[in-house]
């Protein structure tokens, strides 16, 4: 979805009304707490796991489509990688965004993360967290869009033409 700009001026557009199915995994309860207070405002169903274990069997309870995996790359246990793995084997087309502090060696051709996959550095900002979960479910144009509440409670995003850059 893409809205041209009038010269450089900033248009206001509602985000599509369908609720997105997203699974977020992560090990440390404040990062957990964190993630899901700044995904609070989206549409989305979230449902939260503190660890991989957890994650596949909240995943098997519920034979509802699962849209979006967001998790840690590393926690006890199970890491990201292999989570992501078997989830996709319930839940062929999966997407992922790996979230991590150990960016570095996780991408490329040696790397544990599949092409297809994003990775979210730590630490992040809410409007990055948001940015990297409407790019993996293809919401919207990659980074070129923001997330504001409006007054009126409604989520709608703000897109400036002038030199390709984004403001909230």
């Amino acid at each position: 979805m893409r809205v041209p700009g009038n010269g450089g001026t900033v248009s206001d557009v509602v985000l599509p009304t369908g609720r997105r199915r997203v699974l977020l995994v992560e090990d440390e309860p404040a990062l957990r707490e964190m993630a899901r207070r700044m995904l609070a405002s989206e549409d989305l169903d979230l449902t939260i796991a503190p660890d991989g274990a957890e994650a596949i069997e909240l995943a098997r309870a519920d034979d509802s489509h699962l849209d979006l995996l967001l998790t840690d790359v590393v926690m006890p246990g199970m890491y990201g990688p292999e989570l992501a793995h078997q989830l996709r084997t319930l839940h062929p087309g999966l997407r992922v965004v790996y979230m991590s502090g150990y960016s570095g060696g996780v991408r490329g051709p040696h790397g544990i993360l599949e092409p297809e996959d994003l990775l979210l550095e730590k630490p992040f900002t809410r409007a990055s967290l948001i940015r990297s979960v409407r790019d993996a479910l293809q919401l919207d144009e990659p980074a070129s869009w923001e997330s504001v509440v409006v007054p009126e409670g409604r989520t709608s995003v703000r897109c400036a033409e002038a030199e390709g850059e984004s403001t909230a």
